[in-house]
């Protein structure tokens, strides 16, 4: 379904894109993204993996940020975008999800910002048990009452940092009980064969 934050992010990308008939195009292919995922039915611990490929500034993180916005009107809890393999590409991308996801336009939102760092540079803002009250909408969470609410981890792409977040995970068996989506905005360079790659075995 298109909800609250699919419909505040189709407005936000007006402000960039501006013909009409490409916003309408990025949302269809969003839509039809999201529908090759696992819906919030799926049966626990169900893992699926996909790749969406896109030329270069053709709206690859527009479209990304769509298809999390999707998600969030779809029953997924927990959205994690890596978002580069350095922190300036992570800044710029992040700063293009806030924007147009819209949290901080001074509206009320339902998402809930969690950086993920190495747990050397800060780790997550974020314990166990706080992650639990969250995602069972527990009324010890920050966001009380709201049983919308989704978390948004934004990462770089590194194997620390995904260790950190892997640590949590583990500590956290609800995890299990919802959807979770993962975006990997840096597979350019990769292949199908990842075995052999520190990163991906580390998300693996």
């Amino acid at each position: 379904k298109i909800g609250k934050n699919t419909e505040k992010a189709f407005l936000n990308i007006a402000k960039k894109l501006t013909d009409k008939s490409s916003r309408e195009k990025q949302l269809a292919k969003a839509i039809e993204v999201l529908s090759c995922c696992n819906p919030p039915s799926a049966p626990s611990g169900t893992k699926k993996t996909g790749l969406v490929v896109g030329k270069v500034q053709s709206g690859k993180t527009t479209s990304f940020t769509l298809v999390s916005a999707l998600a969030a009107d779809n029953h997924y809890k927990i959205v994690i975008h890596l978002l580069g393999t350095t922190k300036n590409l992570r800044d710029s991308n992040y700063k293009d999800v806030a924007k147009t996801l819209g949290w901080q336009d001074g509206t009320k939102s339902n998402w809930i910002v969690r950086e993920v760092k190495a747990a050397g540079s800060g780790g997550i803002d974020l314990d166990a048990q706080s992650l639990k009250n969250l995602i069972s909408g527990n009324p010890a969470s920050m966001q009380t009452g709201n049983a919308e609410q989704v978390i948004y981890m934004p990462m770089l792409k590194q194997v620390k940092s995904i260790e950190c977040l892997t640590d949590l995970m583990k500590q956290t068996r609800q995890i299990n009980n919802v959807s979770v989506l993962i975006i990997d905005d840096e597979v350019d360079a990769h292949g199908m064969n990842v075995s052999k790659n520190p990163v991906y075995s580390a998300i693996e």
